[in-house]
């Protein structure tokens, strides 16, 4: 795993949303060489494919761009050299509404190699940053054909009172997510404040009481004859 902009980033202290907003499925577009597109990107020696994906705005403090990178040439290597790169270009607008753009590069190793360990970078954006575009660029320099296995791209969203009433249950689904979304507001008695006049207690008036069996854990109701 490769780290941008902070080499105090790990994996472990950051949840990402099921979801993956870019594949190896999505819109891709070729811009040189011969690229054949399928469960595997297969590109030809010195080619080049690009795909983006457009967003409302949604505030993220990180993203997880995936590149599993393999050949039918196992006597590829990166221990000398990259030459294959992703390419992620992000635009964004910032606390003031000005939009920025930037961009960071992904080397990464062939799956076949002794020194393979992870097929991802954690890319930092900011708490306050609204992300507006992502765009994917997979660029292959080999004198090979290269495999992409697998692209994805990944989004930790932001969980602030703006963003809160908009949450996606793929968010809420994620058991991990929402861990680390209940310890990082537990202390937060603004937050919190927000929450009580948000979320309401109702208990459902029944004319018969229902079976244990075909109920969630933890139901209650009121009884309509008592």
């Amino acid at each position: 795993m490769a780290n941008a902009f902070s080499d105090k980033i790990t994996k472990d202290k950051i949840s990402f949303g099921k979801k993956s907003y870019i594949n190896n499925s999505s819109d891709w577009d070729t811009t040189s060489g011969t690229v054949l597109y399928g469960s595997d990107i297969e590109m030809s020696p010195n080619s080049r494919c690009k795909t983006s994906k457009s967003f409302n705005d949604v505030k993220v403090d990180y993203l997880k761009f995936q590149v599993r990178l393999d050949s039918n040439d196992h006597s590829l290597t990166t221990d000398n050299g990259h030459a294959v790169t992703g390419l992620c270009t992000v635009t964004y607008i910032d606390e003031d509404n000005t939009v920025h753009t930037k961009q960071e590069h992904f080397y990464p190793k062939y799956i076949f190699e002794d020194t393979y360990k992870d097929d991802y970078v954690i890319l930092q954006l900011g708490n306050d940053k609204k992300l507006r575009n992502l765009k994917v660029e997979l660029i292959n320099k080999e004198d090979a054909t290269i495999k992409v296995k697998k692209t994805n791209m990944y989004l930790s969203r932001v969980v602030d009172e703006e963003t809160f009433d908009n949450f996606s249950n793929e968010e809420l689904e994620n058991e991990d997510y929402v861990n680390n979304l209940a310890d990082a507001l537990v202390n937060n008695e603004d937050f919190n404040d927000y929450i009580e006049g948000k979320c309401k207690l109702v208990i459902p008036l029944v004319n018969s009481l229902p079976d244990p069996s075909e109920v969630p854990d933890g139901f209650i109701c009121r009884l309509s004859s008592m």
